[in-house]
């Protein structure tokens, strides 16, 4: 009998099982592919701590009670399809785990269904890629504590944990319901707009600084050292690195700038606009890659200009950024993103009552994650000192480096709008960082036109309750 089942090994799943086995965990396996079975069972040579299967029915009758399942099939559909295969045979108190990306109101309604028969259902969101399911990911757990209780010691077995903090496993509950999924839906979002600031900030030091890729490669390097410091700054350095074996090309030379997404980025934009709150690096981002992609509408961009830009074009020689300002603008934007990140979840966790312990959030993408970064460490520990903290940006750890970054990246977005060089992310934490620090919006304009054409009223600075223009008119 064994510890733990695995039903889906595509790549996660079977890197997932792969690592479960490695800590000492007994594992049965089934997917619709036989080949995919096979190949996983080929990748253990003592193959005592692993079997595969090929019906479902089978590897539930494989398992110890209670029986601890991990899906790793696609979200949606296919979710519900395999709950519905495997739910007759299962007893209570055993329990489901979904790692995949799973909207997390799915998940939700699933953990309700299985509840009601006495099945403990979590939602698992895995960050890591590949590398991070073979050899520690980063997991974000949320269901019931008895759930989490029955499957903790194997999930921590094979989480992801910091040198600084070897003791504390990047896998944890988070809360109930969905909220596992929610918060890897944030992560997802965060990484987005990292994505899109590093590569702007790329753009900037080749376009307007004027560094080849060798020294690019020094830069993010150095970078990475530093404050900075972060898997993805790391593989940007790696990236920068590599040469095209038929052109000899930098590799990025060769590569197509059309940029794919899965969705949940999308999906934090989106739960942005239901909760209300400013997650607008994300959105930018997001938007920022189906731009990319919309190649009919970039092709007809060449009627508005007699003169498409190049990247590598030489810029006007009146540039006034440095390397430093770049890192500055940088570091306070991927502030910006992580502190709006921070602010849907506790809005969500309000809205949800998930009581998230945001803390514990920043502790598990300490390592694992693909957003992995070193202050990471000043996160959970701001929110340690003050749980109720309104904004990471008000935080002592970064508060007066927002203050003296502000100066440096409202001159990086000044010259590359100059040079019409787009840069949709650090504008978008220009702006946000604006929009709080003014004391009057214009905004105010929005109301009155709104009362103006739909009499929805507003309200007075200087006196309670709600006006309407008609009735201020002498």
């Amino acid at each position: 009998m064994s510890d733990l089942g695995v039903i889906g090994v595509g790549v996660m799943g079977r890197n997932l099982a792969l690592n479960a086995v490695a800590k000492g965990v007994s594992v049965s396996v089934f997917d619709q592919s036989p080949e995919a079975v096979q190949r996983c069972l080929s990748e253990v040579s003592d193959s005592g701590l692993l079997d595969g299967h090929s019906s479902l029915e089978d590897l539930v009758k494989n398992l110890a009670k209670p029986r601890k399942i991990l899906l790793m099939v696609k979200a949606g559909e296919t979710v519900d399809s395999v709950l519905s295969q495997i739910v007759s045979g299962l007893d209570e108190g055993d329990v489901i785990m979904d790692g995949g990306n799973s909207y997390f109101e799915d998940t939700q309604r699933r953990e309700k269904e299985m509840s009601g028969k006495g099945i403990h259902y979590l939602g698992v969101g895995i960050s890591g890629g590949e590398e991070g399911a073979r050899k520690g990911p980063s997991m974000m757990v949320g269901g019931s504590a008895e759930g989490w209780e029955t499957v903790k010691e194997v999930l921590q077995s094979m989480a992801a944990r910091s040198e600084d903090f070897p003791d504390e496993p990047c896998a944890e509950r988070v809360g109930e319901g969905g909220s596992g999924h929610y918060v890897k839906m944030i992560h997802n979002g965060i990484e987005y707009a990292d994505m899109q600031l590093i590569s702007e900030t790329y753009t900037l030091l080749h376009g307007l600084v004027g560094q080849g890729y060798a020294k690019m490669v020094e830069q993010f390097s150095s970078w990475n050292s530093g404050r900075l410091g972060s898997y993805l700054i790391q593989i940007t350095a790696e990236i920068l690195r590599m040469a095209d074996a038929r052109t000899s090309k930098p590799v990025l030379e060769v590569i197509h700038d059309g940029a794919g997404q899965k969705g949940t980025g999308r999906w934090m934009s989106q739960q942005a606009f239901e909760l209300g709150v400013p997650s607008t690096l994300v959105t930018e981002a997001v938007f920022a890659r189906v731009i990319s992609s919309a190649s009919t509408l970039r092709e007809s961009g060449k009627l508005l200009t007699s003169e498409p830009k190049e990247l590598s074009d030489e810029m006007e020689s009146n540039v006034r950024i440095s390397p430093e300002d770049l890192e500055k603008a940088l570091y306070i934007s991927k502030v910006c993103s992580y502190a709006q990140g921070f602010y849907q979840l506790q809005e969500a966790s309000t809205v949800n009552q998930w009581n998230l312990d945001l803390s514990k959030v920043a502790k598990l993408w300490r390592a694992g994650c693909i957003i992995r970064s070193r202050f990471l460490d000043k996160i959970a520990s701001e929110y340690e000192k003050n749980p109720s903290l309104v904004s990471l940006l008000f935080a002592p750890s970064f508060l007066e480096p927002v203050r003296e970054g502000r100066v440096a990246l409202r001159r990086v977005v000044k010259e590359a709008v100059g040079e019409a060089l787009p840069v949709p992310a650090l504008s978008a934490a220009l702006t946000f960082l604006d929009s709080i620090v003014l004391r009057r919006l214009p905004t105010n304009m929005v109301q009155a036109q709104r009362d103006y054409f739909g009499a929805h009223g507003f309200r007075r600075t200087d006196a309670d309750g709600t006006f309407h223009l008609s009735s201020l008119l002498s």
